[in-house]
């Protein structure tokens, strides 16, 4: 196996982002398996490809990881790149105002 994507996701809540993960987020190919912290994809032209996503918290922090086995290098940017792309829309990233300096 081979790690492919490391993000934060940047909100406290874990069971949130997995849902997301599992019910809304639609990569467009392979078959969705869902898993108690993410999801397996699996591609039925080549059952040795397949592509493991799943988060974990940390720190009030989430972080989600993708790991893929067997050659999936035709698809793994396009993945990914869809998958940071829709994180990011969906839990973006929320600076604080920073506090006014007399």
């Amino acid at each position: 196996m081979k790690e492919i994507l490391y993000l934060e996701v940047p909100t406290p809540d874990t069971k949130t982002v997995c849902q997301w993960l599992q019910h809304k987020f639609q990569p467009g190919f392979g078959d969705k398996i869902l898993t108690s912290d993410g999801f397996v994809m699996k591609f039925s032209q080549d059952p040795t490809q397949e592509l493991s996503v799943f988060t974990w918290s940390l720190q009030r922090t989430t972080y989600l990881k993708v790991f893929a086995q067997g050659n999936v290098s035709s698809i793994e940017k396009q993945f990914t790149a869809s998958l940071t792309t829709n994180l990011r829309k969906e839990f973006p990233f929320n600076y604080p105002e920073p506090p006014i300096i007399d």
